[in-house]
C-alpha cells in the first residue's frame, strides 16, 4: 500500500468482510482467528503510515471490528480529502450521481492522479447545506 486512500479503503474492505461473518451468527473458531489476525496486520500497516493510536490485542471479531473501526476514524482524519466512493458514502448517493453533479457544475472536484476527482469535506458540507433544485 502506497497512500493512505489505498490503506483507508483496505481497511474498510477488510471491516466489512469481517461484519459479513458476524452478520451470519457467531463465527467459529477459525474465522474468528483470521479477523484478529487482520485487525493485528492492520494495526501494523497504520504504524507505516504513522499512526500513534496504541496497539491493541483483538480476541473476538467483534473486537477486531472495534480496532479497525478505530483505525478508519484516523485514517479519515489523515486525509482531508474524498475521493469519488468516500463522497459518495458521504453524500450518500451513487457514483453515477456524483459524476451528473461534477457534469452539471453543481460540484467541482479538484484533480486528483490518475485523472480522478477528490473533494474536501467542505465541498461536500457546503452541497449538501444548499437547496436543491
Amino acid at each position: 500500500m502506497r497512500t493512505i486512500e489505498d490503506f483507508r479503503r483496505y481497511l474498510q474492505e477488510t471491516f466489512d468482510a469481517i461484519e459479513g461473518w458476524c452478520q451470519h451468527g457467531p463465527p467459529d473458531f477459525y474465522t474468528g482467528l483470521e479477523a484478529t489476525e487482520l485487525a493485528t496486520e492492520a494495526q501494523r500497516m497504520a504504524c507505516r503510515f504513522g499512526c500513534d493510536l496504541p496497539m491493541t490485542t483483538a480476541g473476538t471479531p467483534q473486537d477486531a471490528l472495534r480496532v479497525l473501526g478505530r483505525l478508519l476514524g484516523w485514517s479519515e482524519s489523515r486525509c482531508p480529502y474524498f475521493d469519488s466512493r468516500a463522497a459518495c458514502n458521504y453524500l450518500g448517493i451513487t457514483e453515477q450521481s456524483l459524476y451528473g453533479l461534477v457534469e452539471r457544475k453543481r460540484l467541482v472536484p479538484l484533480r486528483g492522479p490518475r485523472r480522478t476527482y477528490r473533494f474536501t469535506r467542505k465541498q461536500l458540507d457546503t452541497y449538501l447545506a444548499s437547496p436543491r433544485p
